[in-house]
């Protein structure tokens, strides 16, 4: 036997579950004026004087009162009481003096819409994800709700969780057509329930010129042209971090294992490696090379995933660019270019998040998620031989990313001069 399909937010949606949602409004808003009637008071302007008056919770008096005063009653369906938290009301509102009528109004339209429920959903919560989709205004809460909840879903299943994934890049100018790139990455509070192989906390990618031929990332000084990889920034890494391991993908990836010595049960681990792209992209666009792009591949439950882009003033031409982001989803895995993202068959936007400007200098990324970066930002550029102050960020920051998913953050250059 076949099982009936959800049904979907939309105008179907809507057209059958409005009007039922509009007589229990009716009804709560009939409750209220019934109520002040009962009390002899002019009126009831707060779901705290509904409480006082009928001696019932608050959050029931607050569902009651929302019910009775918004707008569209469609964009609080979540909000309409279940039966047995309105047969609490009534009760205490026929102890109070209230009269029959809406009362009995109340249990019928609740009824009627939890059969509805029952019919076009399967179940309240079911109902309620639909519902979210209809108001604008809840759906980014409910997406970040349900993205956190898959979070903690998959920290169970995996083992391991982390609260911060960053990725930095750091674009400053090498000479009028080329720029070096550094990229810093890393995890903050890296937590794994289950020991084992060594753990991948890192896959990043930057497209561009930097990815032609054997111009691989190096480390930062002395730099070791002759080696691919980074520099572990021990001074900013747990003690101790006794084996960092980084190597380039079949698809032009770099990829950072950590050593299954430095992961133990209950083992929170801070770890970061940074790596120089000299000559490691062009300054301005070309036809085969009209982007700066970075992605961050989301392979481990994250609570936030920072990207930065770090530019020196004017590397990107008199006045840089402004970055944009999208959050995605590959249904095959693919070399990932910017330019897919919105117009590639293959490629699901999740969200777009926003990119903030920060500002210059090495004093606007200091932020809770990640610590002592400022002093790490510092650390790295003296290494490279770059003054930090002379550099702008600009930040993308996602909460509860979705496993599988890859960030990408890019800017279109300009073309030269």
């Amino acid at each position: 036997m076949m099982e009936n399909k959800p049904a979907e937010a939309g105008p179907a949606f809507e057209r059958d579950v409005l009007p039922t949602l509009r007589a229990v409004q009716g009804a709560c808003a009939a409750i209220v004026e019934a109520t002040a009637a009962a009390k002899g008071a002019q009126a009831i302007r707060k779901a705290s004087h509904l409480q006082k008056a009928l001696d019932i919770p608050m959050t029931l008096a607050w569902q009651v009162f929302r019910l009775a005063t918004v707008d569209d009653p469609i964009t609080e369906a979540e909000t309409v009481p279940g039966s047995r938290s309105v047969q609490r009301l009534v009760r205490s509102a026929r102890l109070q003096g209230v009269r029959a009528e809406p009362l009995d109004s109340l249990v019928d339209s609740v009824r009627r819409f939890e059969e509805l429920v029952k019919e076009i959903a399967g179940d309240r919560k079911t109902f309620n994800s639909i519902a979210s989709g209809l108001n604008p205004d809840d759906t980014a809460d409910s997406m970040l709700n349900i993205r956190r909840d898959a979070f903690r879903a998959n920290s169970k299943i995996h083992g391991a969780s982390v609260r911060t994934r960053m990725a930095t890049y750091i674009v400053h100018p090498a000479s009028e057509s080329m720029a070096d790139v550094l990229g810093l990455v890393g995890v903050v509070d890296l937590y794994r329930l289950r020991a084992g192989r060594p753990f991948t906390f890192t896959s990043t990618s930057i497209t561009g010129a930097q990815q032609q031929g054997s111009n691989f990332g190096h480390t930062l000084d002395p730099p070791d042209l002759s080696a691919r990889g980074g520099s572990v920034l021990t001074e900013f890494c747990s003690d101790p971090i006794r084996s960092i391991r980084s190597y380039i993908s079949d698809d032009n990836r770099l990829v950072t294992e950590l050593s299954p010595e430095d992961l133990g049960k209950r083992h929170a681990v801070d770890a970061f490696v940074a790596e120089i792209y000299r000559d490691g992209d062009q300054r301005f666009a070309t036809e085969a090379d009209p982007m700066f792009s970075v992605k961050m591949q989301v392979t481990m439950p994250t609570v936030i995933g920072v990207i930065d882009i770090v530019l020196a003033e004017g590397v990107f031409g008199r006045k840089n660019p402004i970055p944009e982001a999208t959050m995605a989803m590959h249904r095959r895995q693919l070399p990932f270019t910017a330019d897919r993202i919105g117009v590639d068959p293959e490629v699901e936007i999740i969200e777009r998040p926003d990119v903030l400007y920060l500002g210059q200098g090495s004093g606007v990324l200091k932020t809770s998620d990640i610590p002592r970066y400022p002093a790490m930002f510092e650390h790295v550029c003296e290494r490279a031989g770059w003054d930090p102050g002379v550099f702008h960020t600009f930040r993308c920051r996602v909460e509860y990313p979705v496993m599988g998913s890859s960030i990408a953050v890019g800017l279109n250059k300009l073309p030269p001069a």
